[in-house]
């Protein structure tokens, strides 16, 4: 066989041995507790579903709401995240979603609690339980006028459009006026701060050149009055 073939080989199949370590990697870091999650510090939309300690990333929550959850053995346990009333369910107003992913096939058609991350499965539909409402971890963004671009944290709480009473109660820190959790609509984009900084520069400079105007028609009026005393005084 050919030397050079034989490299070709060798350096093919370390490849492949390099990308299954990876993607073994990543499964592995898929599952977090939620004091690592609370440590993490990327700017971009994250957003990690929780059962008890554990959090799973969720890539697209509308897409594929379903919370999966891998052990040391790669073995895949998972969850329906999509949640809705007990009326709709009784009614079977509920979506029905379907997916495969990875070549396995997921659906939000429950058969027991123990198939939805809310515990509770109701003809057929996992449904808001106020015992065990669905967890989740998201970025929170707080604007900050002098830098121009957001500040973020890591927040766990009730997931989207589960019942609250404060901001504090959701992932994203907001609850509606009809009292569910919302997820905010926010995404960082590079053109953050590109509007906002050229407004405040120019307010501290018409501010700074207002300031200079106002104390030199200070001055003008103080020396003007100076000077009309001093000429009265001559005259008398």
């Amino acid at each position: 066989m050919n030397k050079n073939y034989k490299q070709i080989i060798i350096i093919y199949y370390c490849i492949i041995f390099y990308f299954q370590i990876v993607c073994a990697y990543s499964k592995k870091k898929q599952v977090l507790t939620k004091d690592e999650v609370l440590k993490l510090t990327d700017i971009n939309p994250i957003y990690y579903y929780c059962k008890n300690n554990l959090c799973t990333y969720v890539q697209n929550y509308i897409q594929d709401p379903f919370a999966i959850f891998f052990d040391e053995n790669e073995e895949a346990t998972s969850y329906i995240i999509e949640t809705c009333t007990y009326d709709n369910a009784i009614l079977g107003n509920c979506p029905n979603i379907t997916k495969t992913i990875e070549g396995k096939y997921y659906s939000t058609i429950c058969t027991e609690n123990s198939d939805c991350l809310s515990d509770r499965c109701v003809n057929g539909f996992c449904v808001f339980n106020d015992l065990n409402p669905v967890i989740c971890c998201v970025n929170v963004y707080t604007f900050t006028w002098l830098s121009g671009k957001p500040d973020s944290h890591m927040h766990c709480g009730k997931a989207l459009n589960e019942p609250c009473h404060s901001n504090d109660e959701c992932s994203s820190e907001i609850c509606s006026k009809n009292g569910l959790c919302l997820f905010s609509n926010y995404t960082p984009s590079d053109s953050d701060g590109a509007i906002i900084l050229p407004i405040i520069v120019m307010s501290i400079f018409f501010a700074t050149l207002g300031i200079f105007i106002w104390i030199c028609c200070c001055i003008l009026c103080w020396c003007h009055q100076k000077r009309i005393k001093t000429n009265t005084l001559l005259n008398n």
